[in-house]
Formats: C-alpha cells, structure tokens, sequence
C-alpha cells in the first residue's frame, strides 16, 4: 500500500470524500505537452520574441533556458519554453550559440531571421555581447535587459 493511503485511511477520511480528478486532471504528466509543432501553430507567420537566461543547478551546471512568444498588439502572448540547455561554460558566445540552435529547431528550414523582433535578458556583461552577437543573424533584432544585475 502506498503511503498516502494508508495516512488517508488513518485519517478516517475516504478517496470520495477527497475528489482527487481535478488535482490529477492538472498535474497529470501524461497529459500532452505542447510540441514544437503547436508553438510554431501558436506563433504562425507572426513576430516573435525570446527571452534567455542562465541559472546554475545544484551540482553547479550552467543551464540555459530560452523562451519564446508571439509579438501581438492585440495583448501579451504565452510563453513557450523551447530548449532548456546544459552549457560547458556561461559566455556570450555559448549564449548566443544555444538562442540561434534553439530558434532552428524550431525553424529548421524556414527563413525567420526577420521576424525575431525582440531579445530579453538580464544586464550581465556577457548576454549584453550574446545580444550584439546575434543581431548579425537578426537584423531587425532589439535587445532589451532587465535591471536585475545593474543593481549590484
């Protein structure tokens, strides 16, 4: 027996009286997740931004996520998560490596260079070089850094 049915049976409270489905219906894992086929449905012929940043795992890995959306006048668009990348080293020629991988998988052999409009990412020295790097690749690209490390 699992270990939650036994605290609920000694709880005296029943699986009925609990109505788990909605917690299942939300947390279920099997549930699809959003391919890359529907982010690039959801985006369409429209721009788009990207927003990258760096972390550092608890086994000190540098992780890089890159999120994407939709530019749209009409109101904010969802973001989609589209890689998720462990780097050797954080520097702006790795960051800007893991954005241009990352918008090519989810345009291999379409030409969207002009529609990546915007870049976000935070004001630390190398992402600010990633950022003049990629504009070679984007040249209707804009970067724009939050205030996160200018603070310090």
């Amino acid at each position: 027996m699992q270990p939650q049915k036994l605290y609920l049976v000694h709880a005296g409270v029943s699986g009925k009286q609990l109505n788990p489905q909605p917690f299942i219906e939300e947390q279920n894992p099997s549930k699809p997740c959003m391919t890359i086929e529907n982010i690039k449905e959801n985006i369409g012929d429209s721009y788009f931004w990207a927003s990258v940043d760096e972390t550092t795992d608890r086994c000190d890995r540098y992780i890089a996520n890159i999120v994407v959306g939709k530019l749209d006048s009409t109101g904010p668009s969802s973001p989609h998560l589209i890689a998720s990348r462990v780097l050797e080293v954080a520097n702006s020629s790795t960051i800007a490596r893991v954005v241009h991988d990352s918008l090519r998988v989810l345009w291999p052999s379409e030409n969207n260079d002009e529609k990546f409009m915007v870049l976000l990412t935070d004001s630390v020295a190398y992402m600010l070089k990633a950022g003049a790097s990629l504009k070679v690749f984007y040249p209707k690209l804009i970067h724009v850094t939050c205030l996160a490390h200018t603070v310090h």
